[in-house]
């Protein structure tokens, strides 16, 4: 494995573990003055906001939902097909479903109720941290960019994962830090899965290297 590769996924496991940190301080309450003043800059309501506001947040909020992730996943398969690198497609959906896996069981352990300042712009049916859409929506786009090893999809999936989850402050449905913790835990997944990869692990070292 080379140095670049390694610190990549020792980046992936720091951002994870910030991630739990940050529940922690989340559920305990020590996150009250982060959250509730940015809460209250992005939540729209059907009484102050305009309805095509609304509309683009519901939007972007669909295209992290799960019948849209598996969307993105086909083409990422396909592609990884084309170039015949079974492992890699093997390391997406492993690392894909551990994620989903895990975002599902620290709802539990942390138990965060949902934000009740606003009415809700959408029906969530489960806990709060981390943020779901957040969560697997970076793991899915930001390490399907990566195993295809393109920096211009890098870009557009951090972008893309982005507004998924500003979507879901702005429906008044989670808190920021709940977003914020479905990103690093999400981006930490997509680091240390990309960083298992064996086409990145031998990637070739420069001209005259040892």
């Amino acid at each position: 494995m080379t140095g670049r590769v390694s610190k990549s996924g020792w980046w992936g496991l720091a951002l994870i573990v910030a991630s739990l940190a940050l529940g922690i301080a989340a559920t305990g309450g020590y996150l009250t003055g982060f959250d509730r003043p940015v809460f209250q800059a992005l939540a729209l309501t059907r009484a102050h906001s305009s309805g095509w506001t609304i509309a683009v947040a519901q939007a972007f909020s669909w295209l992290g939902s799960a019948s849209v992730r598996s969307v993105y996943i086909l083409p990422a398969l396909l592609v990884l097909a084309m170039r015949h690198h079974w492992r890699d497609i093997l390391l997406f959906v492993v690392v894909i479903a551990l994620t989903v896996f895990s975002d599902t069981a620290l709802k539990e352990v942390f138990g965060r109720v949902r934000p009740a300042l606003v009415p809700w712009l959408d029906n969530p049916a489960n806990l709060s941290y981390p943020s779901g859409h957040s969560a697997n929506s970076m793991v899915v786009l930001l390490l399907s960019a990566l195993l295809i090893a393109d920096r211009r999809l890098v870009g557009a999936a951090i972008a893309l994962a982005a507004a998924v989850g500003i979507s879901r402050v702005s429906l008044g449905v989670h808190w920021p830090s709940d977003v914020v913790g479905g990103w690093m835990f999400g981006g930490g997944a997509a680091l240390v899965g990309a960083s298992l990869s064996r086409r990145t692990q031998t990637r070739p070292t420069s001209v005259g290297s040892a």
